[in-house]
């Protein structure tokens, strides 16, 4: 995991994936959805409406639609995995086989979401002198692309092979 969250371009296989302790990966997965839901996504909620609170009521109409299709499908995703995926996982661990086909039917990528909402803030909302409250959103959303991108790696990297293989420590 962590190898794969510092080094862009790591890819683990053989032995090495052979040396996964299953558990470990949907323990950390099942932590930063945790996370996810709990931490990012209310704190990014707070600063969106502190940057709505001053623009027009078509700039917070459009922006709140989009912001609340954006969660929500973040949220279906999460929720998804927690449902479909990680069972495919525990199950590896206890009996050595998974399911590919329910992951590679069910990931997307949330990243492209992200960015949209970031398009979005930076294409038609107008700013004053330097707007803090947009300037800490617009961080906010790049950390979190980053942190999802790095999510995405672990289970491309980690997950499918797993699901296509079984392979992987109790």
């Amino acid at each position: 995991i962590c190898k794969i969250a510092v080094y862009g371009g790591y890819v683990p296989a053989g032995a090495e994936l052979e040396k996964v302790i299953v558990e470990d990966v949907t323990g950390f997965l099942r932590s930063s959805h945790d996370s996810y839901k709990g931490a990012w996504l209310p704190e990014l909620e707070s600063k969106m409406n502190a940057v709505l609170s001053a623009r027009t009521e078509a700039q917070k109409r459009v922006i709140s639609e989009f912001f609340v299709k954006f969660k929500d499908e973040l949220r279906r995703h999460f929720e998804m995995e927690e449902k479909k995926i990680f069972p495919s996982l525990d199950a590896i661990g206890k009996k050595g086989k998974g399911t590919r086909k329910v992951f590679k039917e069910e990931h997307d990528n949330i990243g492209e979401k992200i960015q949209d909402l970031i398009n979005l803030l930076l294409k038609y909302l107008s700013y004053g002198n330097a707007d803090s409250t947009v300037t800490l959103l617009l961080t906010e959303l790049f950390f979190l692309k980053k942190d999802l991108a790095t999510h995405s790696r672990i289970e491309d990297r980690l997950i499918q092979p797993l699901l296509k293989g079984g392979k992987g420590n109790e």
